[in-house]
């Protein structure tokens, strides 16, 4: 809170100093403010009328919305016993993170993918594309991305950063040296066993999720009365729709709220939260519909 306290004080400081109450002219504070994810650009150094301290603003804001994004992961996940069913929903995202330094150093891969689009597309390589043709760029890469990484899985990723890493430390650290038997090979040390640290690890649950049961849907309705998931959908349908900047928690709330009838039944709480929740993202939608088909010019800003 105190970031985006201090982002206001920053952008109202710039409107002032780039005289934008006396020439109407807003874009030096849009242009400032489409700098928040680059920390280095929030101090004078950068231009004249940003003021000092500018980028403790930022740095605040930036990283305090991660850690309450972070938060209500945790909350919507760990907090209510599902990390292996996420775990198992997000397995395209996940194995990025399995070699994330590899995945970094080859972002050539995309070279490859624009070239062969672009080819296919224009009869030439790396010609500039339109929104359709980077759009399909975009999609290409990920999924070249994704079936190289899936293919290299299979053989515990040798060759990758991370298996020269674990290569390294497992043959030369006694410690973890001990930790294989004699039949071994070295460089079988540094494999990633994909089988326990990706599709079968230990997941932790704060709450733990009802097992088998042989109640049915009925009973465990009225059975269970806590409707736990159900006033969450109605808590962050709420806040969704009385702020901006949390708006995501809306998605949030629907995706939870629908989830929420079928393990504890519709009840005030999932069904106020399931409306909320849509009224939100309507009026968020319209309204960003609105104010990108309308100029500024006609606002009288400018």
């Amino acid at each position: 809170m105190s970031g985006l306290i201090g982002i206001v004080f920053v952008i109202a400081n710039v409107a002032i100093k780039t005289g934008f109450l006396v020439t109407g002219d807003i874009m030096p504070i849009v242009d400032f403010y489409f700098t928040i994810v680059d920390h280095g650009q929030w101090v004078p150094a950068y231009a004249s009328y940003i003021p000092q301290f500018s980028w403790l603003a930022q740095f605040l804001a930036v990283n305090g919305f991660s850690l309450i994004l972070y938060s209500i992961l945790f909350r919507l996940i760990e907090f209510r016993g599902i990390s292996k069913q996420f775990a198992n929903r997000s397995k395209f995202v996940r194995r990025f993170g399995t070699i994330a330094f590899t995945n970094y150093n080859n972002q050539w891969y995309f070279f490859i993918v624009w070239a062969f689009t672009s080819f296919i597309l224009k009869g030439t390589a790396y010609a500039k594309l339109q929104w359709g043709g980077t759009a399909l760029v975009i999609l290409l890469t990920l999924g070249f991305y994704s079936l190289i990484n899936w293919a290299w899985e299979k053989i515990g990723y040798i060759g990758s950063l991370e298996w020269f890493i674990r290569t390294i430390t497992n043959n030369l650290i006694p410690v973890r040296r001990a930790r294989f038997g004699p039949d071994v090979k070295w460089w079988q040390k540094g494999q990633v066993d994909a089988e326990t640290q990706f599709y079968n690890a230990d997941w932790i649950d704060i709450v733990e999720r009802p097992g088998i049961t042989t109640e049915t849907k009925e009973e465990i309705v009225k059975t269970r009365t806590d409707f736990r998931d159900s006033k969450l959908s109605f808590i962050l349908s709420i806040v969704g729709l009385v702020s901006i900047f949390f708006f995501i928690t809306s998605i949030f709330g629907l995706l939870v709220a629908i989830n929420s009838r079928k393990r504890e039944g519709k009840n005030k709480y999932n069904q106020a939260g399931f409306i909320i929740s849509i009224v939100a993202i309507v009026v968020v939608v319209s309204v960003f519909t609105a104010l990108s088909n309308i100029k500024i010019g006609v606002l009288g800003l400018i």
